[in-house]
């Protein structure tokens, strides 16, 4: 149990680790960002703004069948692995495929909502479809 603990323990640490990184490379990069006026603040205010539609929308399109898939799929062999798995992904397919569809069509409409110009809608649709994308990823 002690070395369960122990490799878990060791994994989180990395991973979290590998996370923290990359936000704080974000976070030192942004001095660079301002200087060299490659944003600016509207800029700024957008991508925070998607960013916060792409947390949401992270949570909503795993329908938390990733912590799911996660504790059964070691308990299950063979055949019943492939059917769980297989489930869930035509699952996944339909469900995100009709709310991307959706969000799609409605993307001029919830940038208006949420105030954002019209000149960020490209990078708004993007991020729906990378997000409906990667929730997959779980799967792989």
């Amino acid at each position: 149990m002690r070395d369960r603990l122990k490799h878990l323990t060791k994994g989180v640490a990395i991973y979290g680790a590998g996370d923290a990184a990359v936000q704080v490379v974000n976070f030192f990069l942004l001095p660079v960002y301002v200087r060299f006026a490659f944003l600016t603040t509207a800029d700024f205010g957008a991508i925070a703004l998607i960013g916060a539609i792409e947390a949401f929308s992270k949570v909503i399109n795993k329908w938390g069948l990733d912590g799911a898939f996660m504790r059964y799929y070691g308990d299950r062999d063979g055949r019943s692995r492939q059917i769980m798995a297989s489930t869930i992904v035509w699952f996944m397919v339909a469900a995100n495929g009709a709310l991307l569809a959706i969000t799609l069509i409605s993307s001029a409409r919830l940038a208006r909502l949420m105030s954002l110009d019209t000149t960020y809608l490209p990078a708004l649709r993007l991020m729906l479809v990378n997000i409906t994308v990667m929730a997959f990823t779980f799967v792989s």
